[in-house]
């Protein structure tokens, strides 16, 4: 009798050796579980093992909405747990790990992600992309100086971003607002770049966007799309000015203004504009103007 018995076991065992050959079962990836129970501290899950598993109920975001015969994304983190003997999974871990393979994918593909802002740490800021932690640089928010009100704006919203860089080997990941700002300038620049020409002069789509002492930046909209061009203090009349805001102030809408110069060795390339090309040279003619060796009264504008 003992011996049909250690058969009969010999045979269970070889029955069942040859069915988890059939199973592939590897620790470190991420496979399928059915459901099989569920309770208020834990869910059991069926993976085609020796033994089932269980993983907290607390590890299931939509733990009120699990049915028995659920198929779910685990972990297989241990095939036989050293005190239990039972197969270790993880639900959360897989999420974070699938997440993973997503901005993995992002960063390949160069692709533009959505990110929320969440707070504030040093040298920049704690955001979450696609399920994962990542840090955005203080300096990559944005290609222009930023105020305190316009940052605090950026909290808790969803905002387009780009994965910069990633550390594989400590789950690292540096993700840029500002590479989205540029990416779609220099789309919009290379839209404009095909409707403009040195010589143009440009009617009716140019408003003063900022300015200084010695430059006012104007902005350049044609069919959709537009782009910041410069026009030097000394192009925006032959009188000598002291500060733009004799010619230009901010908002101003600009009805005529010419394209004097397009240097594309520059990244991006520059736009420079003159409202000077378009007036009259007061030089032009002053020979009908002045004669040789008569005398005229002047007045003095400047002392150097």
């Amino acid at each position: 009798a003992e011996s049909i018995k250690e058969k009969n076991l010999k045979e269970f065992q070889d029955l069942l050796n040859k069915d988890m050959e059939k199973r592939v079962l590897k620790e470190g990836s991420i496979i399928e579980a059915r459901i099989t129970e569920i309770t208020k501290s834990f869910v059991q899950l069926d993976a085609n093992a020796k033994s089932d598993s269980l993983v907290a109920s607390s590890e299931f975001e939509n733990f009120a909405s699990l049915k028995v015969n659920d198929t779910v994304s685990v972990l297989l983190e241990r095939i036989e747990d050293f005190k239990t003997g039972q197969l270790v999974l993880s639900r959360q871990k897989a999420i974070l790990l699938q997440n993973w393979e997503k901005i993995k994918r992002a960063y390949k593909d160069e692709k533009i992600v959505e990110g929320v802002v969440k707070g504030k740490t040093k040298g920049g800021f704690l955001c979450v992309v696609m399920g994962t932690n990542c840090f955005l640089p203080g300096s990559q928010i944005s290609d222009q100086p930023q105020k305190p009100e316009e940052i605090n704006k950026l909290f808790n919203v969803p905002i387009k971003m780009r994965v910069v860089s990633i550390n594989e080997q400590r789950f690292n990941c540096i993700c840029s607002i500002k590479e989205v700002f540029m990416r779609d300038k220099q789309k919009q620049m290379e839209l404009i770049l095909k409707k403009i020409k040195i010589g143009d002069v440009l009617e009716n789509c140019c408003v003063c966007s900022a300015q200084n002492q010695w430059g006012a930046w104007i902005t350049i909209s044609i069919d959709g799309a537009s782009t910041v061009a410069m026009a030097h203090i000394t192009q925006l009349s032959y009188e000598r000015l002291k500060d733009t805001s004799e010619v230009l102030s901010v908002g101003q809408k600009i009805p005529r203004i010419k394209i004097i110069d397009i240097d594309k060795t520059m990244n991006p390339p520059r736009i420079s504009l003159s409202l000077k090309a378009l007036m009259p040279d007061p030089f032009d003619e002053i020979e009908k103007r002045f004669e040789v060796g008569k005398t005229y009264s002047a007045k003095c504008v400047r002392l150097v």
